[in-house]
């Protein structure tokens, strides 16, 4: 194995244990990695040289501090509490991932006894059990944190409840706590829910082994919950049996599902209070079914301040969805209005989308970002999507995912090949109709036609984001020139994904070619040169050759393009090659360009050797001093 960047290694000021709210690339997790680069850490050699000296003298520059993902001893922990007790400038501290035990936490307890300026507290997937929480939670009272994010930790039970409840009712300024992934259980929540948080802001419970009876608990302190906006509550199985499958003769069964329906109804009757401004419910992976869906549209109902909600990997299908179908159909002067709603991995099939698609026709529904990925849907359902985007412009839709759905499988379909292209084609065209619509994803959807998205790039100028990850459009018949002429033709594409589609040296040639002769044209007719929007391009998983990705670096020198992703290139094999890049790099890169990734290559091993891996070394030096804004990243497995 082998690794190399021209930078140390960076962290973002997202990355304290924040939790992850799409599963696709998008723009917004990609500018994140971006802004890891922007807040790149001054790292020496080690961990703590150069930065102890600047935290005990206050650098100003210094507001956010990242020791992650390395080993930290004690004598670490204790040179950087000493660093950071009268510190007045590090705002936010993260740790994670940092191996941090119980012995370390007595230490590090030491800085919030003194320190007033850090605001958020980033302890994840590290070794704190209730014994180090207790006594981090004993200095924290009288501290300035208001986020607390302790995610994958060995902390459970009464106790640790205990310990928080006393601590958020004792420090008014904690808003924030993140504890997924720690195995609390019902004992928690019973401890826990004996103080009210009224400045408890966002709390995130993902996988905690939590059952039905918590949420009957957090109730509790729903009625004084006046600042509650963001609650998360994925992966905890709040229902046991789905009613569908219930054996009637089952009298304990039935009293089960009684009693967890129950739990399920009050809850959301909590959630629907006026006290509680919640703006984000998460429930994906909770075995949310159809029967407790009735409840959820109730509280939507009442609830107007609900913008993102996610259902995802629930046992939701077309039942659910019927739901909100009659109201919007009943109280059209009632509207169920949502920025983002995430129903993928549920059993909707067709069905389930003929019925979404009656509820996104309905004025009284508007909802900005739909996620439906992996619903079962086939090339049948996204008909009736069709019909919808081709009869309905006034629809307030920027961004659609319909990853994952076997589109263009026949075995699923009555259609045959040509019928399913057509319908695909009037699928897409349908799109271009949605005024607003920013982003469009549609990953491993067994698409095969590229051209198919030309018109829908010429009809949707308002498109930023386009990702066809995963699908094959690599084969003779596929022709890219249509696709790219619509690329370049106007519009305000930022990001374009094109991962593992099958594409060779072929497609990278004609997108220079085209791209260098439009360069030329507006050169020619206004002497200025041609400016496209595209700032992030991720081609990666494609067939290209070292020497015309060679090519397409100093096609995209002086564009906008500002990151480019061309990871596991499989015809990349050579480390030469990799040099290759790399000095065309060095040579041609210019002050736009912040990011160039390389990942994941299978390089033979028979081209390693000491003396190249020091050329590479030194391109990667020299590229930190002439472009300190790019980061070259790399790796390879030798076989």
């Amino acid at each position: 194995m082998g690794c190399g960047s021209s930078k140390p290694p960076h962290t973002s000021r997202n990355s304290i244990d924040s939790p992850i709210l799409s599963s696709t690339i998008s723009l917004e997790s990609i500018k994140s990695r971006k802004s890891a680069l922007a807040e790149q850490l001054p790292v020496a050699e080690g961990p703590f040289d150069g930065i102890l000296e600047n935290l005990e003298a206050n650098d100003p520059n210094l507001e956010f501090i990242a020791f992650s993902d390395g080993l930290l001893q004690v004598q670490d922990i204790e040179k950087l509490s000493n660093a950071l007790k009268n510190n007045t400038v590090v705002a936010e501290l993260s740790l994670s991932n940092t191996y941090i035990n119980d012995e370390h936490c007595e230490i590090l307890a030491e800085v919030f006894r003194s320190n007033k300026a850090i605001l958020s507290l980033g302890l994840s997937n590290n070794f704190i059990s209730n014994k180090g929480l207790r006594v981090l939670a004993e200095a924290l009272i009288d501290s300035n944190v208001s986020l607390i994010g302790m995610n994958e930790n060995i902390i459970s039970g009464s106790e640790a409840g205990h310990l928080f409840s006393v601590l958020l009712s004792e420090n008014s300024n904690i808003s924030e706590v993140w504890l997924s992934g720690c195995a609390l259980t019902d004992g928690f929540m019973e401890t826990f829910t004996e103080s009210c948080f009224p400045a408890l802001s966002c709390l995130e419970l993902n996988n905690c082994n939590l059952s039905h009876k918590s949420l009957e608990l957090l109730t509790r302190i729903l009625p004084f919950s006046e600042s509650l906006k963001s609650l998360r509550l994925e992966s905890n199985y709040f229902f046991s049996v789905l009613p569908q499958n219930l054996d009637e003769t089952s009298t304990e069964k039935a009293n089960e599902i009684e009693q967890q329906m129950e739990s399920f109804r009050v809850f959301c009757l909590g959630l629907a209070m006026e006290t509680v401004p919640l703006e984000q419910l998460m429930l994906k992976g909770t075995r949310l079914h159809d029967l407790a869906f009735g409840y959820i549209v109730e509280l939507w109902k009442q609830k107007p301040s609900l913008q993102m909600l996610d259902f995802a990997d629930n046992s939701l299908t077309a039942v659910a969805l019927k739901y909100v179908f009659r109201h919007v159909k009943q109280c059209p002067d009632e509207s169920l209005i949502v920025d983002s709603l995430n129903l993928s991995n549920n059993p909707l099939m067709n069905d389930g989308v003929k019925v979404l698609a009656k509820v996104l026709k309905n004025e009284a529904f508007q909802v900005a970002n739909l996620v439906i990925c992996d619903v079962q849907m086939n090339i049948d359902g996204l008909s009736h999507l069709t019909k919808i985007f081709r009869s309905t412009t006034r629809m307030t839709l920027i961004s659609l995912d319909i990853s994952n759905n076997s589109l263009c499988n026949s075995s699923f379909s009555n259609i045959d090949h040509s019928s399913l292209e057509e319908k695909i084609g009037d699928f897409v065209l349908s799109l271009a109709n949605q005024g607003f619509l920013e982003s469009f994803f549609a990953n491993d959807c067994g698409l095969n036609n590229l051209s198919h998205f030309a018109a829908f790039l010429k009809g949707c100028q308002t498109l930023r984001e386009l990702s066809l990850d995963d699908n094959d459009f690599g084969h003779a018949l596929c022709s890219s020139t249509e696709f790219l002429n619509a690329l370049f033709d106007g519009g305000c594409m930022e990001v374009l994904s094109l991962n593992n589609c099958g594409l060779g040296d072929k497609f990278l040639e004609e997108f220079i070619d085209y791209y260098n002769a439009l360069q030329t044209d507006s050169m020619l007719d206004n002497n200025i040169g041609f400016t496209s929007s595209i700032r992030i391009i991720n081609l990666s998983g494609n067939a290209f050759s070292s020497e015309i990705v060679t090519r397409f670096i100093r096609c995209i020198v002086g564009t906008t393009v500002e990151e480019v992703y061309l990871d596991g290139c499989y015809n990349i094999n050579d480390l030469r090659n990799l040099k290759q890049i790399g000095d065309t790099l060095l040579l041609y890169a210019n002050e736009n360009l912040s990011v160039f990734s390389t990942n994941n290559y299978q390089i033979q091993e028979s081209s390693v050797d000491e003396e190249l891996l020091a050329d590479i070394d030194a391109i990667n030096e020299k590229l930190s001093h002439k472009h300190p804004n790019l980061f070259w990243e790399f790796n390879y497995e030798s076989q």
